[in-house]
């Protein structure tokens, strides 16, 4: 959400510029247009005041290329950032899928442990020996379902510190994205 949330402010940004440079590309109309009315009216001076409405025209049409290309890279980073947000809730909906399974597998293991060991318990005077044995699987069990649990969660840690990973490299585009659009910025103001 994090990561959504700054490409919408990063676009919101692009969208002022553009506001900017569409005032820019304005005033230089104005200024093409006065050059060019006074290359008509004055002979001295024309070949110069041409140059200066070509270029003008030249840095209106540099300027809205890197326009347009400065929203196509937020537009292909603001996917990028939904995306990750999409594969990250499916990684976590995965793993606590898998985390409510084992719960309720270990659960029902350890429920028919007890129940056979209370049966056989009933008949201890006469199977001892396997009563004795039911415990001995009792405990193993409980210590499988204790492993299963540190498992569990060994791999819920495993999974919030690839999700922390993911989302540094995200910001990290982010703030490259963002430093290239400063630096556009700049060359506009230059």
């Amino acid at each position: 959400a994090e990561v959504v949330a700054r490409a919408s402010d990063h676009e919101r940004q692009l969208a002022a510029r553009a506001s900017e440079l569409e005032r820019q590309l304005a005033t230089l109309g104005v200024e093409v247009a006065a050059k060019a009315a006074a290359a008509e009216t004055a002979a001295v001076g024309q070949r110069e005041a041409e140059w200066r409405a070509s270029e003008a025209e030249r840095r209106s049409a540099s300027l809205v290329r890197l326009l347009e290309e400065e929203r196509d890279k937020a537009g292909v980073l603001a996917g990028r950032a939904v995306r990750l947000e999409g594969e990250l809730q499916l990684s976590r909906e995965e793993s606590r899928a898998e985390h409510t399974r084992l719960e309720n597998v270990m659960k029902r293991e350890m429920q028919a442990s007890r129940e056979e060991l209370q049966r056989q318990r009933r008949t201890e005077s006469e199977q001892s020996d396997a009563l004795r044995q039911l415990e001995a699987r009792l405990q193993t069990e409980e210590r499988r379902c204790s492993d299963l649990v540190g498992r569990a969660a060994h791999l819920e840690d495993e999974l919030r510190q690839a999700n922390a990973r993911s989302w540094q490299q995200a910001d990290r585009a982010l703030q490259g994205e963002e430093l290239k659009s400063s630096e556009l910025q700049d060359r506009v103001a230059e």
